[in-house]
């Protein structure tokens, strides 16, 4: 079997399994907290990437494509990436913050404006992991990419029966489930790929001007 189809078929069958484990999650979700609930839910989550994917101004492709022409330094990229992500995904935080208590937007679902504000916290996080999980797609570290991927899932779910059987069962405590899941995500990888180069708090503007 060549590299390719290897990881291809690696990829392909976490991707059917984070499937079937995302089906489940959504089934308890549902089972627990009522179509209301499991609405909200979906609504933040909806929102949360819808706003991360119009911000990450496809730095995530353009990461894959830059180590692939090993035109810079991985520690660029890898630094620039983190800045850049914590950086706009603290920006689009705020701006997003304040236009809901201006106008008020998702008023018609009803849902709190708790909810909304910790769903809008989470956008530096799931930036830098997007572009962390394209880096070690670059790297072609498609292995340890799946790991985390199905091993992060997995404990999502683990983790959200825990909190719905034995805690407080509540649209609160699917957020914090949320909320642990992808901070905890975002951390892992980025660990991952410091394995592989030093990363630090800095904008490489050479790298940040080709990639966007």
């Amino acid at each position: 079997m060549t590299d390719f189809s290897k990881h291809f078929s690696i990829t392909f069958t976490t991707k059917v399994l984070v499937l079937i484990i995302g089906t489940f999650a959504g089934i308890i979700i549902a089972r627990f907290l009522g179509p209301e609930g499991k609405g909200i839910y979906v609504t933040l989550i909806t929102l949360v990437g819808i706003i991360s994917l119009l911000g990450s101004f496809g730095l995530e492709s353009a990461n894959t494509y830059f180590i692939g022409k090993k035109k810079f330094e991985l520690k660029d990229i890898a630094s620039t990436s983190l800045t850049f992500g914590l950086g706009i995904g603290t920006v689009l935080t705020l701006l997003f913050c304040i236009l809901y208590i201006c106008t008020n937007f998702l008023s018609i679902t009803g849902i709190n404006d708790f909810y909304v504000i910790l769903g809008l916290m989470m956008l530096p996080f799931v930036l830098v992991r997007g572009y962390y999980q394209y880096i070690l797609q670059g790297l072609h570290k498609f292995v340890e990419y799946n790991k985390i991927v199905l091993g992060t899932a997995l404990f999502n779910l683990f983790l959200l029966v825990f909190v719905l059987i034995f805690l407080n069962v509540n649209v609160s405590s699917v957020i914090i489930v949320y909320i642990v899941h992808t901070v905890l995500t975002c951390i892992l990888v980025v660990y991952v790929v410091s394995r592989y180069t030093t990363i630090s708090l800095s904008l490489k503007f050479n790298y940040f001007k080709d990639a966007l």
